[in-house]
């Protein structure tokens, strides 16, 4: 007798953990749910969407929680282009990697690297696994402390007056 698999979601809580990971003064949080069949893609877009961020950068999910260590613990953008890719050993799969695929545990913690000038990151730490209801995922379910600007070090300066 085949059982029909329950669609599952997983559920994240990302934390914006500053410039090149060296602490933010203030507590960012953003808990998301979605699908397990979602591509990292998805996270990707939930998290911008989750942060008020629209500008497109080149990222990476490190799955061993550490940048740039393991090359083959990285997912990397899927619009990297492919010199870089071929460059830097770098998995363009993305788009097709489910988090199904990933087989995460719950406690289980990540990194993502968002923009390589910038290089913020979160660390994600997998929260728990539900049932899929008739909701619309990726979703957004709590909200704590107010995200940072996307280009903290941008300042445009004033004009000054003409005597």
């Amino acid at each position: 007798m085949n059982k029909v698999q329950e669609n599952k979601t997983v559920i994240f809580d990302v934390t914006y953990e500053g410039h090149f990971g060296d602490g933010y003064k203030h507590l960012v949080l953003r808990r998301i749910e979605m699908l397990e069949n979602h591509a990292l893609v998805d996270l990707h877009n939930a998290i911008q969407k989750a942060i008020g961020w629209t500008d497109p950068h080149l990222y990476s999910f490190f799955m061993d929680n550490k940048a740039w260590k393991n090359e083959d613990m990285e997912y990397t953008s899927p619009y990297a282009d492919r010199d870089t890719l071929e460059l830097a050993g770098q998995n363009p799969n993305i788009a097709t990697v489910t988090i199904r695929k990933l087989a995460l545990k719950p406690r289980q913690k990540f990194l993502y690297v968002f923009d390589f000038g910038e290089d913020h990151h979160f660390k994600i730490k997998v929260v728990g696994f539900d049932t899929a209801k008739n909701l619309e995922y990726p979703r957004l379910i709590h909200s704590e402390g107010r995200a940072p600007k996307q280009y903290p070090s941008m300042r445009i300066p004033k004009a000054k007056k003409k005597r």
